[in-house]
């Protein structure tokens, strides 16, 4: 199968010019990303928010390391604008997306109200705030079972549910709302109709960045790879200097 994409990543960027570091949490001291890095540092435990979601934690390693740039890799801080944001404050290279383009396109329920705005087709659903009005079971009758639940800050399908009835969509609710809150900080969710046997369309755009240099040291990128593991879990990280 394919290797991770926060190591093939890593890969590509594996030069002469840059050097790479990984970030790493207990359950990912092991991982590939870690062992191909010309080194590694530990940042916390195997939960999420005793290692990846420590924003503060990351962006001073990085500082630490003397890094020109972060790379977020994919999901968690890839998908986090006010860490896009503080990066950029703290004077290091962001290698992604534009806080404001996070925003509008990572929160799941702006993304929706972005697509409406602009007249595309959407699947009917529900938004955050519409799930604590006493109509909830009528709407969800009015979209149609079965409802898929779905974190609005996330992705990796982590913590997506189906329920097929108002009972299921009710006990489920809570429970995307949990593991949203513990894998991404947040416990915004939001409801959709579930379409089966549905294509997946992704595209994805590369970039080539060019950090100035001297002949007597190297750049310093900061790779925060991050892996999306469905469940909850940790995730593996990359500093790359």
């Amino acid at each position: 199968r394919r290797p991770p994409r926060s190591t093939r990543k890593e890969s590509s960027a594996a030069s002469d010019v840059y050097k790479r570091q990984a970030v790493y949490s207990d359950i990912d001291k092991n991982s590939k990303h870690v062992r191909e890095a010309d080194k590694s540092i530990h940042i916390g435990g195997s939960k999420a928010q005793e290692s990846y979601l420590l924003t503060e934690k990351i962006i001073e390693v990085a500082k630490k390391l003397n890094a020109d740039a972060i790379h977020p890799g994919y999901g968690f801080m890839a998908e986090n604008a006010e860490f896009a944001q503080n990066v950029i404050d703290s004077g290091i290279i962001w290698i992604g997306p534009k806080p404001n383009t996070i925003i509008s396109m990572g929160n799941k329920d702006v993304a929706r109200d972005l697509a409406i705005k602009n007249n595309l087709p959407i699947c009917p659903g529900l938004k955050n705030e519409d799930l604590k009005k006493d109509d909830l079971e009528k709407k969800c009758n009015e979209i149609g079972y079965p409802i898929l639940i779905k974190a609005s800050a996330g992705g990796g399908g982590i913590g997506m549910r189906i329920a097929n009835n108002y009972e299921e969509l009710i006990q489920s609710i809570e429970k995307t709302k949990n593991l949203a809150k513990k894998a991404f900080g947040n416990s915004d969710i939001f409801l959709e109709k579930f379409i089966s046997n549905a294509r997946h369309i992704e595209t994805v755009s590369y970039t080539h960045l060019t950090l100035p240099t001297t002949p007597y040291e190297k750049n310093s990128v900061v790779a925060v790879s991050l892996k999306k593991k469905a469940g909850g879990g940790g995730g593996g990280g990359g500093v790359g200097g």
